[in-house]
């Protein structure tokens, strides 16, 4: 039987903590540290880390390697990874997933060669997905920057071709507006996908959450509902109580 896990995923820029809305605008709202030492506390399934900032500065690894200290959760990174010498570097400071997006179009070889090396379960591919003005859900890369020629199917099936262990699929449009989660992708992904899910984007409140795995999703990832409290979006890390 699958078990559904509730996943925070936490954006760093530059070290900090950021949140944004619909992968622009995004403000500072604390220290990665502290938030990764309140998720042990409410005793989080896992986290998953994606650095916004990579294309400028590259990873991160003493950061990384000081976040990993701090959890007693297993931890997936993205952000900038595009060669085998990489992952082994995570691997080896505790990193136990890793989330990789533009090189899946760009150079999909190199991720099947990931996938063989440190195995599917390793390996998680991120799928960001924006509407055009005909309503079709195509594919961005560059941290949602750039529109590749990929609809959502298109790319399920490219992840099943490579054999990624998982999916992680952002609702671009939804992402840190609060508006709900997108359950149209459960039912593509459960017809379509060979590996395990978390959609993301747009969670409103622990409810939304629960009706997607009501739904049928394998997982649920968010950000926003961990991070804000009230209508005025006061910074508290919170997590459900399960």
């Amino acid at each position: 039987m699958h078990y559904s896990r509730i996943i925070p995923v936490l954006l760093l820029e530059n070290e900090s903590l950021v949140k944004g809305r619909k992968f622009k605008k995004h403000s500072y709202v604390g220290c990665p540290i502290n938030a990764v030492k309140i998720f042990n506390e409410k005793e989080v399934d896992e986290l998953i880390i994606l650095d916004i900032s990579t294309s400028k500065n590259g990873v991160n690894y003493s950061k990384l390697e000081e976040i990993v200290s701090e959890s007693f959760m297993p931890i997936g990174y993205g952000g900038g990874i595009s060669d085998l010498n990489q992952i082994d570097r995570l691997l080896e400071i505790g990193i136990e997933k890793i989330a990789i997006n533009s090189e899946l179009y760009k150079n999909s070889e190199f991720v099947r060669s990931a996938v063989a090396r440190f195995g599917s379960s390793t390996i998680i591919g991120v799928i960001d997905i924006k509407r055009d003005f005909f309503g079709k859900e195509l594919c961005y890369i560059n941290n949602g920057k750039t529109k590749t020629k990929y609809t959502l199917e298109k790319s399920i099936r490219l992840m099943n071709d490579l054999g990624v262990g998982e999916i992680l699929v952002n609702d671009i449009d939804r992402e840190g507006t609060f508006l709900g989660l997108n359950l149209n992708l459960i039912e593509v992904l459960n017809s379509q996908s060979n590996s395990p899910y978390i959609i993301a984007g747009g969670a409103k409140d622990y409810d939304d959450i629960n009706n997607a795995i009501v739904k049928g999703a394998h997982s649920v990832g968010a950000s926003s509902c961990f991070v804000y409290q009230g209508k005025y979006n006061a910074v508290l890390i919170n997590y459900p109580k399960i």
